[in-house]
């Protein structure tokens, strides 16, 4: 609303409005030198903004307190040590994501600076010069990403928080940090080439946070334990740190401790002194085998992390932590039990116990009323205990992987589940016949058990959201009554031995996934598909159906119809073995306003309705391997939103097309003269195929990125003007008829490297390469027998030939102007032929082969 008032003074002027927070109205101001003393807060996101503009247009802003810019990767053209950036002495606040320059400007005295944050910025030192102000309002420093290298800080007295996350390059602690008495707040996560703290550590005796992540140091000094007001410590990833100090419990306000990835082998004895230890997190600690018997003392703790450990065992004392919410376990493989009275951990909502060698759970674990959350992925887990259902909290159970041959009727009682894996339950034959009592269900998740069929009771479950089935090798059928399942939203039957699926599932209006992939006996859909009114995605690939019901055409928010082997989100895989009884369409598609892509690869399909021109919203068309296909609808053209299509006839009225495959297309001879139309064009592909020419409109694709015309064996030349395509960075000419190249590709400023197998093309007497990203030859070159011209004209990057150049026996004109060769390989020596070799100007050329008087004929 305030911005509103802001705009309202001077609807037309923003250069007058205080406060500047429009992209388009910024970057207006900043680029027509518009800036008042008006201005006093800007926040820009821009992609495009020259950091001149933008530091220039600052100058006339002198009363700007708040600057925000993020340059969102920008990549600059300017060479930017020509100028120096200047700041309004006047900022309050500064923060410039991704900073272009090496310091801050000399001429910015910083006095009113309260908040400075630079990340992800270039720069190396922090003012320019070296020079040293006194930003003493100064209470927050950000330099997380960039590439500092040191940093002095004994300018900055009342520094607050500082935060270098990420300096990579700097190599020691910053210069007066320890004189930082206000400091409460220091992050070095990911300073990789800091090895040690000082002594002096005791000095920071405000500090609240330390973070020295990802760093190299191999110890902490004991003064650390001086600091009274620690209240987070973290250590992770410091994979040198063996131990800790051994009065670490004279931390009397920490909170937070967390040493993940680090090679402590125990915790010091003190640590049940840490009364107000909140987190406690020692996962993928691999050299841990125990912790401390009296872990059980520390009253406060709430999180307890011990996954990736070697512990073998849980102290009794931990039952006595009464305010525990979460014990993460996962993969501690040598531990086997826990203790009986866990249960007394009366505030604990998540246990992970996954990938343990636990066999059986005590009794206990049903007093924990207030559990939501129970993992027992991957253990040797026979039976659940028969009071399961007094966990009346529980929301999620996991017990995929388990030896588990039934359930506990009791579990129907969860009241608040609302998720249940029983993936890979391989022992597992039947659900409860109660199932349908879970009331507030809305995931199930069940595969590879010996489970033959669902209880009736399934069309209970009315919150049921989620469905998925996977390889139930023996499973038949669903319930002829799904009708209750009125939640349901997505429903995955994969690889099971169903037939059909039950009229009324065609009830379930809240579908929107509807997949039966790999049901290798599924013959038919039902006729009222059609009805499933909000359903998005059809996987149908690997079934025997041999049509769809007409009702299909009336799916209205149907996006993705799949008929063939992946299960990616709107798109479909290149290739596919499935559905290879399809023989047609219906022939009305019209209906399907919505849908985007459809692959209908390795289908017996021997035409498209020309209602498919119909659907706007198509993307993606693949006709692969469609052997019977006759012709395309004469109208294809009309699909003004297809971006793929790898098989086609008429195609040049489609302006968003940007890829078009051809490959394999053995009788097509021509393609068509107005190819050139396909504006959007980036990547053909004519691989084997009879095609004998490119017509000349090719060279009007200004976008064409990737030119492939491998195995055309009838193709002998290209157009003159192939250079026009000034986008081109791929062209693989394997195994044609071309003897030359035309001049013109001089100019395919983008094209960075040649065919691998260039030197099969034998027939080659050509080649003239110049202005191009290409850094060198490949050592297939020298196999070109007949070549007798080769030009490289200004190969800025190129620095050498290959140094067998023996096979050239042909070359009468060698051409290498503007490279950065510094000497040619002795074998160009044995080029008997060789009548012309120029070098100029190759500017570090330094000398020239001894045996160069070999060349007779030059």
């Amino acid at each position: 609303m305030g911005m509103n008032i802001v705009h309202r003074l001077h609807p037309k002027m923003p250069q007058k409005h205080s406060r500047l927070l429009k992209n388009d109205e910024i970057e207006h101001i900043l680029a027509n030198d518009l800036g008042t003393e008006e201005t006093r807060c800007i926040r820009l996101y821009t992609e495009k903004l020259d950091p001149y503009i933008l530091i220039k247009g600052l100058a006339k802003m002198k009363a700007l307190r708040f600057l925000y810019v993020d340059m969102r990767d920008c990549l600059w053209n300017l060479e930017l040590d020509t100028f120096s950036p200047s700041f309004p002495d006047t900022l309050e606040y500064l923060s410039f994501n991704q900073y272009p320059f090496t310091s801050l400007p000399k001429t910015f005295q910083a006095g009113n600076l309260v908040t400075l944050d630079m990340r992800r910025s270039k720069i190396i030192l922090l003012w320019e010069g070296g020079e040293r102000k006194v930003p003493e309002k100064l209470r927050f420093l950000d330099l997380s990403y960039s590439k500092l290298k040191t940093l002095d800080l004994r300018l900055v007295p009342n520094l607050e928080t500082l935060t270098l996350t990420g300096c990579s390059d700097l190599v020691e602690f910053p210069d007066g940090i320890w004189k930082l008495e206000h400091l409460k707040s220091l992050e070095l996560d990911g300073c990789k080439l800091l090895e040690k703290l000082s002594e002096d550590l005791h000095r920071l005796r405000y500090l609240e946070k330390l973070n020295l992540s990802s760093t190299s140091i191999e110890y902490l000094p004991y003064s650390i334990s001086i600091l009274k007001h620690l209240k987070y410590l973290q250590l992770d990833r410091c994979q040198l740190i063996e131990k800790l100090p051994e009065d670490l419990g004279q931390l009397k306000s920490l909170e937070h401790l967390s040493l993940s990835s680090t090679k402590i082998q125990h915790l010091p004895d003190s640590i049940y002194m840490l009364k107000h230890l909140e987190s406690l997190k020692l996962d993928n600690c691999t050299l841990l085998e125990k912790i401390p018997e009296d872990v059980g003392k520390l009253e406060s703790l709430e999180h307890l992390t011990l996954s990736y450990t070697k512990i073998q065992y849980l102290p009794d004392s931990i039952c006595m932590l009464k305010r525990l919410e979460s014990l993460k376990l996962t993969n501690c493989q040598l531990l086997e039990k826990l203790p009986e009275d866990l249960g007394q951990l009366e505030s604990l909502e998540q246990l992970s116990l996954s990938s343990t060698k636990i066999k059986h759970l005590p009794n206990s674990i049903c007093m924990l009323k207030h559990l939501k959350s129970l993992e027992l992925n991957f253990i040797l887990l026979e039976e659940l205990p028969e009071d399961l259902g007094q966990l009346e909290s529980l929301e999620h159970l996991t017990l995929s992987s388990t030896k588990i041959q039934h359930l506990p009727d009791r579990i129907c009682m969860l009241k608040h589940l609302k998720s249940l894996n029983l993936g890979d339950c391989w022992f597992l034959e039947k659900l409860p016949e109660d199932l349908g009592q879970l009331k507030c269900l809305d995931k199930l998740h069940i595969s590879y058990t010996k489970i033959k069929h669902f209880p009736d009771s399934i069309s209970m479950l009315k919150h049921l959201k989620v469905l998925k089935l996977y390889d139930w090798g023996s499973f038949e059928m669903l319930p002829e009554d799904l009708s209750g399942l009125r939640c349901l939203k997505v429903m995955l039957l994969f690889s099971t031995k169903i037939r059909h699926l039950p009229d009324n599932i065609c009830m379930l209006k809240h579908l929107k996934l509807l997949s039966l992939a790999q049901c290798w006996l599924l013959e038919k859909l039902p006729d009222d598909i059609g009805q499933l009114e909000f359903l998005e995605k059809l996987r149908l690939h690997h079934t025997k159906i041999k049509y769809l019901p007409y009702s299909i055409s009336m799916l209205k928010h149907l996006k993705v119809l799949k008929i063939d082997e992946c299960q990616l989100l709107e798109m479909l895989p290149e290739d596919l073995g499935g559905l290879d009884l399809l023989e047609k369409l219906p022939e009305d598609l019209s209906g399907l306003v919505c849908l985007q892509v459809l692959r209908l690869p390795y289908t017996y399909i021997r035409y498209l309705p020309d209602s498919i021109c119909m659907l706007k919203q198509l993307r993606v068309l693949n006709l692969r391997e469609c052997s019977l296909l006759e012709k395309l609808p004469e109208d294809l053209g009309e699909l003004e939103s297809l971006e793929f299509l790898n098989k086609v006839d008429s195609i040049c009225m489609l302006k968003h097309l940007e890829s078009l495959k051809l490959e394999d297309c053995t009788f097509l001879e021509k393609i068509p003269e107005d190819l050139g139309k396909l504006e959007s064009l980036e990547r053909l592909t004519l691989s084997y195929t009879k095609t004998q020419y490119l017509p000349d409109s090719i060279c009007m694709l200004k976008h064409l990125e990737s030119l492939n015309l491998i195995n055309c064996r009838l193709l002998e030349k290209f157009p003159e003007d192939l250079g026009q395509l000034d986008s081109l960075e791929q062209l693989n000419l394997l195994s044609t008829k071309i003897k030359h190249l035309p001049n013109s590709i001089c100019d395919c400023w983008f094209l960075e490297k040649l065919p691998e197998d260039l030197g099969r093309l034998k027939c080659l007497d050509k080649l003239h390469i110049s202005y191009t990203k290409i850094k060198h030859f490949l050592d297939s070159i020298s196999m070109l027998k007949h070549l007798k011209v080769l030009k490289l004209h200004d190969w800025s990057s190129f620095a050498m030939l290959p140094e067998d150049l023996s096979g050239l026996h042909c070359l009468k004109v060698l051409l290498l102007l503007s490279t950065k060769i510094r000497h040619p390989p002795d074998s160009i020596c044995m080029l008997k032929h060789l009548k012309l070799l120029s070098l100029a100007p190759c500017w570090l050329l330094e000398k020239l082969p001894d045996d160069l008087g070999l060349l007779e004929f030059l």
